[in-house]
């Protein structure tokens, strides 16, 4: 990032997943000039947001193809939304949580994929796991590149470890 800044270059980090699990009080994964993120995944809302300068946000506001034309979001969805940021700053004992189980998962985030190559592979072994009771979705093209279909794991702070240990001896059986 000093990289960058040194070159007075822009970096627009996409943060999706970063909101409600990485940095302080759950803020996102990095202090950047340019943040993207949503509302739909850690607080359980709708919409996203663009975090930057003054100057930036009132570019978007009066240059942004997809902001032009548009209808602010209704009074209770903002309330609702800043509500929703509130308590994920709050959240400290489930973030922890969720670190436990991100740890025991062996993965580096929350969602943990698993290479699987062909479709067919990617699809069987979602379905075998959903028959000893998990859901790990099969993702496929177009949403990854042609050979790469894998599973989707994803853990929660509302999981046990029991839950995260059962799910790892499943994956070796399969």
């Amino acid at each position: 990032l000093d990289a960058l800044r040194s070159l007075k270059t822009d970096l627009v980090v996409d943060d999706v997943h970063g909101l409600g699990v990485f940095g302080p009080e759950g803020r996102g994964n990095l202090d950047v000039p340019i943040q993207t993120g949503n509302l739909a995944k850690a607080a359980g809302g709708s919409g996203g947001f663009v975090v930057g300068s003054r100057d930036l946000i009132d570019l978007l506001r009066s240059r942004a193809r997809a902001f032009l034309f548009t209808t602010a979001p209704p009074p209770a969805l903002c309330a609702a939304s800043i509500e929703a940021l509130r308590l994920v700053r709050a959240a400290e004992d489930g973030r922890k949580k969720l670190w436990e189980n991100i740890r025991l998962l062996g993965a580096p985030s929350p969602i943990h994929t698993v290479i699987l190559g062909s479709n067919e592979r990617a699809l069987e072994a979602s379905r075998r796991l959903y028959e000893l009771g998990f859901f790990v979705p099969a993702i496929r093209p177009p949403t990854v590149a042609p050979g790469t279909a894998r599973l989707r794991i994803t853990v929660t702070a509302m999981h046990e470890r029991e839950h995260v240990e059962a799910l790892l001896e499943a994956l070796r059986k399969i």
